[in-house]
């Protein structure tokens, strides 16, 4: 049974406009009258704050079709595309609430375009049930753009699938691109890969002639500020023959700006692979990077590797690690550079079980 408050939040969460005019008129009428009662003056004041809330959606949409908004106030999407207009649409949806357990894919059909954010987004989802934001269909999840920010909260992202460039794959910031001037922030999230469709699509490359390039195979920073707390980054899968990936920063590359990570834990899990490059799970190459307890894990059951850091790679600018770990289980071992701790590194420690 709905109360008469009930009645009025339905009536604003609706698409028309002139029931949200009746109940703007309701709202006006009762706010004008005095409270004689300590419950009347409470009841004034959610009816303020409501009136305040559709006032402000009203004039922003200009009498079109609202979104959906819960008690908090907070746009909820319906699904995916419903989620990338909201993001997309910097007039609208500043904080946007995910329902537990639901996956939006934000893929436009005929299109592997990334959604664009170009204001303050925050998503939130559920920390016990995580929502999925899936932009496996998409060469990439989000791109962050100048005077864009985006801070995700309690969900899990499956990366985007890259692009064709002159015919070679290349996968850039597959869950976030981050360019100059633009803001990303992580709490407790996960970010990883979408689960694979098909044992003979895992394990046998469709186009051996064909060798993929990874920059930032999670996300890529070009020149913003990343700030990521209590998050993880996870690669279970069986591994792809007869490719070789060629990767600078597998899961994270700071090309350029500003990266704090603070009890952010890298793992990736593979029977095998054929790798090269720099920075098997986070590469920097400019900018500032600040790690503070930070673990990086790999278990591989056989690895032909070269390069410099099969773990981390500093390459330049300036690194600050301080209480990190580096641990590396290898069954079978091929492998041509370093995977050690950088020297100027603080509170490290590593090992590595053959």
């Amino acid at each position: 049974m709905k109360t008469g408050d009930d009645a009025s939040l339905d009536a604003g969460t609706g698409s028309s406009t002139g029931r949200n005019t009746d109940l703007l008129t309701q709202l006006l009428n009762s706010r004008n009258q005095q409270p004689s009662t300590q419950a009347d003056t409470t009841s004034l004041k959610q009816k303020e704050a409501l009136l305040a809330a559709i006032s402000e959606a009203t004039s922003v949409l200009g009498g079109g079709a609202s979104p959906a908004v819960n008690n908090a106030g907070a746009c909820v999407p319906a699904d995916g595309l419903d989620l990338r207009r909201m993001v997309e649409d910097a007039t609208i949806c500043t904080v946007i609430t995910l329902r537990a357990g639901v996956t939006y894919d934000v893929a436009l059909p005929g299109s592997d375009d990334e959604v664009i954010v170009r204001s303050r987004k925050v998503l939130i989802g559920n920390p016990i049930f995580l929502p999925t934001l899936d932009g496996s269909l998409s060469k990439r999840l989000f791109r962050v753009v100048a005077g864009g920010s985006l801070d995700l909260q309690f969900v899990r992202t499956f990366r985007g699938g890259g692009e064709l460039i002159a015919t070679i794959p290349v996968l850039k910031g597959g869950s976030v691109l981050v360019e100059l001037g633009g803001r990303f922030s992580a709490f407790g999230v996960i970010f990883t890969n979408a689960p694979p469709v098909g044992m003979p699509a895992v394990l046998i490359a469709p186009d051996i002639s064909r060798a993929v390039r990874v920059f930032g195979g999670q996300i890529c920073n070009s020149g913003g500020i990343i700030t990521i707390t209590l998050s993880h980054f996870w690669v279970l899968q069986p591994g792809v023959l007869l490719r070789e990936i060629y990767m600078i920063g597998a899961d994270e590359l700071v090309v350029a700006g500003v990266a704090v990570l603070s009890g952010v834990t890298f793992t990736n899990s593979q029977l095998f692979i054929n790798g090269f490059g720099v920075g098997f799970q986070l590469a920097v190459l400019g900018g500032v990077l600040v790690c503070s307890g930070v673990t990086f894990f790999i278990n591989f059951l056989a690895i032909n590797a070269s390069g410099a850091g099969i773990l981390t790679f500093l390459g330049g600018g300036v690194g600050i690690f301080s209480g990190c770990v580096w641990n590396a289980k290898l069954g079978v071992l091929s492998h041509f550079g370093s995977a050690s701790c950088s020297s100027n590194a603080e509170g490290c420690w590593s090992s590595r079980a053959p």
